[in-house]
């Protein structure tokens, strides 16, 4: 099987590569805040960890990966980014696929999404 996976640093990126997709999955990476960073878990409690990325896939073998707040190298401009997930996560014509739908909509729901 062919593959084509690449990072995106912008909201049009994300629109291209969704393109007038129905089924679109999609995950969150997530860091601790700083003041949680030594304690166990806390990359996976939303009171205490923030996203630092976004994975999306529209087809198998294909998959765009969105840098949000790395500490490393070039992220999308997080208001941006905020403003489309909320769009995204509304749209109710797009059936969203998640690894942990609770996750991520704990996640979501932190960040006021």
């Amino acid at each position: 099987m062919n593959t084509e996976y690449k990072c995106v640093t912008t909201v049009d990126g994300i629109r291209d590569y969704i393109g007038d997709s129905k089924i679109v999955a999609f995950d969150f990476e997530t860091a601790p805040d700083d003041p949680y960073r030594d304690e166990e878990k806390a990359t996976l409690d939303p009171a205490k960890a923030h996203i630092v990325g976004c994975s999306f896939s529209v087809k198998e073998g294909t998959g765009i990966y969105v840098p949000v707040e790395h500490r490393i190298g070039t992220n999308i401009d997080k208001d941006e980014f905020y403003t489309f997930l909320n769009a995204f996560l509304i749209n109710k014509v797009i059936t969203k696929v998640a690894h942990n739908i609770a996750f991520e909509s704990s996640m979501a729901y932190a960040r006021g999404l």
